[in-house]
């Protein structure tokens, strides 16, 4: 799970001459054969090993939605593209805080996740989005580790 999703990242930071994207998402436009890429990393590196492992069910939701911001990975097509592409993965990234404050009662870790993302968007960092779900990654691996 953790090395697919730094994989990820990797190829990511190669399409994108070596930086990060304004989000982790825009890497569709980025990759060739963009969508196997995409919906493959965020089913298999994420979504489904997060909910057997949590065995939660604010987490299954969580990783439901993200899997939604997988299906809707063109976000740039349509209106409701996008907006089924950013309300589903705000809600995944909410819904793991939520679990991993409440269900794992691990709330240290949601404010180690809300400080440097709060901080990120009141300076309106570029690459906020990107740093955020980048954020929410590492801080869910460390919920479900010191959970299970």
């Amino acid at each position: 799970m953790i090395l697919s999703f730094i994989g990820y990242l990797s190829m990511l930071s190669y399409y994108n001459d070596r930086n990060p994207l304004k989000s982790i998402s825009a890497g569709y436009y980025k990759l060739p054969k963009r969508i196997r890429y995409f919906t493959i990393i965020s089913y298999a590196a994420f979504s489904l090993p997060a909910m057997w492992i949590a065995d939660s069910p604010l987490i299954f939701f969580a990783g439901g939605s993200i899997m939604l911001t997988a299906v809707a990975a063109a976000y740039k097509l349509t209106k409701l593209s996008m907006k089924v592409h950013v309300w589903t993965a705000w809600a995944g990234i909410a819904l793991s805080q939520v679990a991993i404050c409440f269900e794992f009662g691990y709330w240290w870790i949601t404010v180690v996740f809300l400080i440097p993302s709060l901080l990120l968007w009141i300076l309106k960092v570029y690459t906020r989005v990107y740093w955020v779900e980048v954020f929410a990654f590492a801080t869910l691996i460390l919920g479900l580790y010191l959970h299970k």
